[in-house]
């Protein structure tokens, strides 16, 4: 049986000819087999409220991870001088084709989808390999030392950014996976506060953001479970200081224009995220600074913060 037919028979959904062109393409890389047991085959036919996200594939030459818009995978090649989500641009063209080739590069594809009654961001890794092996991360490349080091590489940029809960949350899960228990201990007051109840309502609103940002609006159903449980979060708060009549009034307005699918509910959404966000942040540093840890990088160490990959 050749290999379209083999994906007529998998796929149960209606797609346009170029969505199946580029699926087409990416079966011939991945395999007949894989491409069943995937999780974006799951997703595809039952697509409902799903939604394509951004696909990281290949390095750019500065050696920064290349995003892809959903008709730059159609199209098979990246937009040249258009920077991506993350404001990496080339000003040659590359090729998915190549990018897939580049060894070593990690291949991940996220997709937005109704969960529970709310949007969570779905992931999904994959492994390409040719007759020469393979060419993304092996399982055992993914728990070697290169992902350690592309995982201290994101903790120190997290932290430029004043993301200061990102970079204790991706502290903890490396201390881990190290199984460094005093550190462990250090980080486990503050991963088992309300900051992570705080930091799952901002990942929310993230998540919606992401999903305006792909042009598509959120199903009113899902919207209103989402916003009644963010609300029912700030409520049981209890020891952080909130502005609760603020953030409840802008989650209220922000329903009603999203469910009129009004484009100016993304100014609301991205101030409730600032809210929050500066909220943890300070709470993050207040925290450190009553055990004695004013200089989070000096105090982490090489290990855990790093900028440069294999220094």
């Amino acid at each position: 049986m050749k290999i379209e037919e083999k994906i007529n028979k998998l796929i149960t959904v209606d797609i346009s000819q170029n969505q199946y062109d580029a699926i087409v393409i990416f079966v011939f890389n991945i395999g007949i087999g894989a491409f069943e047991r995937s999780t974006f085959l799951k997703l595809l036919n039952n697509k409902k409220g799903r939604t394509y996200a951004d696909m990281k594939c290949g390095k750019y030459d500065n050696g920064e991870s290349i995003h892809w818009k959903i008709h730059e995978v159609i199209q098979g090649y990246r937009d040249i001088g258009i920077p991506d989500i993350n404001g990496q641009y080339s000003n040659k063209k590359i090729t998915l084709y190549d990018a897939i080739n580049d060894k070593g590069a990690l291949m991940k594809m996220d997709m937005l989808a109704p969960y529970m009654g709310r949007y969570v961001e779905v992931s999904c890794m994959y492994q390409i390999r040719t007759k020469d092996g393979f060419l993304t991360h092996t399982h055992i490349e993914m728990m070697g030392q290169r992902f350690f080091t592309d995982l201290a590489k994101d903790t120190m940029k997290q932290y430029k950014k004043g993301k200061i809960f990102k970079t204790i949350k991706r502290i903890y899960s490396n201390a881990k996976m190290r199984q460094d228990i005093p550190i462990l201990k250090i980080l486990q007051p503050l991963i088992d506060s309300n900051l992570s109840r705080l930091a799952s309502i901002k990942a929310d609103i993230s998540t919606l953001l992401l999903l305006l940002s792909v042009n598509k609006f959120p199903s009113p159903v899902v919207l209103k479970q989402e916003f009644a449980k963010m609300k029912f979060s700030l409520d049981n708060v209890l020891d952080i200081e909130l502005p609760l009549n603020e953030l409840y009034k802008l989650i209220d307005q922000s329903y009603i224009l999203l469910s009129k699918k009004r484009p100016e509910s993304v100014l609301l959404l991205e101030k409730i995220e600032d809210i929050i966000d500066k909220i943890i942040n300070q709470e993050s540093l207040n925290y450190f600074q009553s055990i004695g840890i004013n200089n989070i990088p000096n105090y982490f160490g090489y290990k855990y913060m790093t900028e440069t990959i294999g220094k």
